[in-house]
């Protein structure tokens, strides 16, 4: 769930495509998601984390 609402999250800001391949998301490491889909958007959409940990 966490990764579903980050992405959802990215895309509503248009940060990342609508048509992004959710399974390639959901089938990387956590280490990989988060400095890729969390931490690489911080700056730009602070709720990505609360986003993440609200779900996790």
């Amino acid at each position: 769930m966490p990764r579903y609402s980050v992405t959802r999250l990215l895309i509503s800001h248009e940060l990342l495509n609508k048509d992004v391949n959710f399974l390639s998301i959901c089938i990387l490491k956590e280490e990989k998601f988060l400095e890729k889909y969390v931490i690489k958007y911080l700056e730009k959409v602070p709720q990505v984390m609360q986003a993440y940990q609200c779900n996790a």
